[in-house]
């Protein structure tokens, strides 16, 4: 794999994971849908990553931070 490839992925990794820990609670588990208004949809893509032990970054203004090296996928 060429190295502009896998920077682009390491990057698609790292807002995937840094935007989903971000999210709220509630947003996580919605409420069931309205049948009028349920939106159709599926998967965009699947990302498989292998990654090196968590490295525990310490405590930070929302909870403990903590991050996994992507060393391949």
């Amino acid at each position: 794999m060429d190295t502009r490839r896998r920077d682009v992925l390491r990057f698609a990794a790292l807002a995937t994971v840094a935007g989903y820990a971000g999210m709220p609670l509630a947003a996580a588990a919605p409420s069931p849908p309205d049948r009028k208004a349920a939106m159709r949809s599926r998967p965009l893509m699947t990302l498989r990553l292998k990654t090196a032990p968590t490295q525990d970054i310490g405590a930070g203004p929302h909870g403990t931070r903590v991050t996994f090296p992507i060393t391949g996928g």
